[in-house]
């Protein structure tokens, strides 16, 4: 893929740059957005509606060219995001056109401003990398493709309020619409202070956060259901053994119990977690909680079936 442009630490985008250094290929896709003010009946809202207006962005970015070309009078701001949204809030200016990873987090956090849903162009992210470097561009670009194949990428741009279909079609992903909340967006949001009215959070937020949270509460069952079924079965081998069982073996299922009634959940839970694989024997999440909350409830479990 032949980049469109690279992204320096603050945001902007610059396909010049191209001539020192190349791109890794398939990072993030950002659709241009246009910010106006909210309840502004003369804003401009298209491309052609910008001619004559005084347009603010980020200096050699892509919206610059934008907007020049669209005949805009364009306001360059080199001191930040923040100038640039000040300035559209004093009505200094009459829009703003920047990228949406910077649009989400300067212009959508303020209740004064409003961002049009419509795209206005895209600004490819990459990684600049010094030309000719070829094994290291296979190093980031592999290290990229790994990240996207396992969903590692998508939960990164979901967590930070950054998936959209543009990424989702870059990266090969059929389902744009993310999956869980963004967390670090809205946390963001909070800390600078733009919160929105409780009925706008219970509106935009609360649907995916109960997604998330039936989720959560489904493997929350489905362990336990699982949990259960092993104590009860260990729980009444336990019962019997100290019941019927000879000395030796009943001394050892009274161990079993004593150790296991006697020490936290947690404890347990981190021995067989990340004790085990010392030993060679590695379990997944979902494998390790289950045997853990099994092995701690049958305890409790043969306890309960000794006493009738």
């Amino acid at each position: 893929m032949s980049p469109r442009a690279c992204t320096r630490a603050r945001g902007t985008s610059c396909s010049s740059c191209s001539r020192a250094a190349t791109s890794t290929s398939r990072s993030h896709v950002s659709p241009e957005r246009l910010t106006v003010r909210r309840g502004d009946a003369s804003a401009p809202r298209t491309l052609a509606a910008l001619r004559g207006r005084r347009a603010g962005t980020l200096p050699g970015s892509a919206a610059e060219r934008i907007l020049r070309a669209a005949g805009a009078e364009v306001a360059t701001y080199d001191g930040g995001q923040d100038d640039v949204y000040r300035d559209l809030r004093l009505g200094r200016t009459d829009a703003v056109l920047l990228d949406e990873t910077v649009t989400a987090y300067f212009g959508v956090v303020d209740p004064a401003l409003e961002v049009l849903p419509d795209s206005f162009g895209e600004v490819r992210y990459a990684i600049a990398i010094r030309r000719g470097d070829a094994a290291l561009q296979r190093a980031i670009d592999g290290a990229i493709d790994a990240l996207a194949r396992g969903g590692e990428l998508r939960a990164i741009y979901e967590r930070w309020g950054i998936w959209n279909a543009e990424t989702a079609a870059l990266l090969g992903d059929a389902d744009p619409v993310p999956r869980g909340p963004a967390l670090a967006w809205d946390s963001w949001r909070a800390q600078v202070g733009f919160q929105p009215p409780f009925w706008v959070r219970v509106a935009t937020q609360y649907p995916r956060l109960m997604r998330a949270f039936a989720a959560a509460a489904g493997l929350t069952l489905a362990v336990s259901a699982l949990a259960m079924a092993l104590a009860i079965a260990l729980g009444a081998a336990l019962a019997c053994a100290r019941a019927f069982a000879p000395k030796p073996i009943a001394a050892i299922a009274v161990l079993y119990v004593e150790v296991l009634r006697g020490t936290p959940l947690l404890v347990q839970l981190v021995v067989i977690y990340f004790g085990l694989p010392e030993l060679g024997v590695t379990l997944s999440p979902f494998t390790a909680g289950v045997l853990a909350l099994g092995l701690n409830y049958a305890a409790t479990e043969s306890e309960n079936y000794r006493a009738g």
